[in-house]
């Protein structure tokens, strides 16, 4: 794990919003072509949970001390982080993947006016210039054509608390890495996604119980090997979440909240939106591609100091 972590820090946020990226893709396919019920995301969390600790694990080596801070913390982080999964993929049921993921920026501002407030962290003047374009941004973004059928009251909450739960990892990241336990990270991620697979499972088997009949995994049709390669979204998504998790805790430590949280949610924003509109044909008005580009700017103020 040292090894990665000494990589210079530009190449560090490549890696973890690549991983983050693809995360959104598997699920993404999870909620378009295997389910569309809390039952399916369930199960889905469960496996991707269980890999994503397990990769947390042999990156330990094996091995793994914590202090109470650390088992405590961690298992907030795992139940946040399970709200928020959940949450997400209910939003995707409901509308777009790049609509979804702009709502869901506004986690962005939940950690870096944290680190204002609790951590006396300077905002500067092109910091503040690029939190108001971000706000611009996902503004403007969030205009549909009066054609799109996608979303409405119920898709807005699930991305809206989606977004809430992620600004809270992003605040829980930032407590653990000023800490005096900061260098137990690996513990505290592998508790966080031990619970997150452990409570995914019972809630299966509950929803299971509670639901007898319907189908788990309700979308999915008399196809072969659908449950290869659902198997392998989740290893794969389990295995981009255990570094994307490490790597953003680190940096977390090591970069101002104001720089560190606009970049990675501000860049997967705009990486998104153009996946979104190339692989999943989800088209942008006009209005939307300008805020794209007060997205871009947003990012490149962010980076100045």
């Amino acid at each position: 794990m040292e090894g990665l972590l000494s990589l210079p820090i530009p190449l560090l946020f490549v890696v973890t919003m690549s991983a983050c990226l693809a995360v959104g893709v598997g699920k993404k396919e999870v909620s378009k072509n295997y389910s569309d019920t809390q039952g399916g995301f369930f199960c889905f969390n469960a496996l991707y949970g269980l890999v994503c600790a397990f990769t947390l694990w042999t990156l330990a080596g094996f091995s793994v001390q914590a202090s109470c801070f650390t088992l405590l913390l961690g298992a907030v982080f795992g139940v946040v982080t399970l709200c928020s999964t959940l949450f997400n993929l209910r939003a995707l049921t409901l509308g777009s993947w790049a609509y979804t993921t702009v709502i869901g920026s506004v986690s962005t501002l939940i950690p870096t006016l944290s680190g204002a407030i609790f951590w006396d962290e300077r905002i500067g003047g092109f910091q503040i210039v690029g939190i108001v374009l971000m706000a611009v941004s996902i503004a403007l973004s969030v205009k549909r054509d009066e054609n799109d059928k996608k979303g409405g009251w119920q898709w807005l909450l699930f991305a809206v608390l989606s977004g809430v739960c992620t600004g809270l990892i992003g605040v829980l990241q930032k407590v653990h890495q000023t800490s005096a336990h900061k260098g137990e990270v690996i513990a505290f991620l592998l508790v966080a996604f031990a619970i997150l697979c452990c409570s995914s499972l019972l809630a299966t088997l509950f929803w299971k119980w509670q639901n007898k009949g319907e189908k788990v995994f309700s979308l999915v049709e008399n196809g072969r090997n659908w449950k290869l390669k659902f198997s392998v979204l989740a290893v794969l998504a389990g295995v981009c979440v255990a570094l994307n998790n490490v790597i953003n805790l680190h940096l977390s430590g090591v970069v101002d909240s104001a720089v560190f949280f606009p970049i990675v949610n501000g860049g997967n924003l705009l990486l998104t939106i153009l996946l979104a509109t190339v692989l999943y044909k989800e088209k942008m008005t006009k209005i939307q591609y300008v805020g794209l580009l007060c997205g871009i700017l947003a990012v490149i103020c962010l980076c100045m100091k």
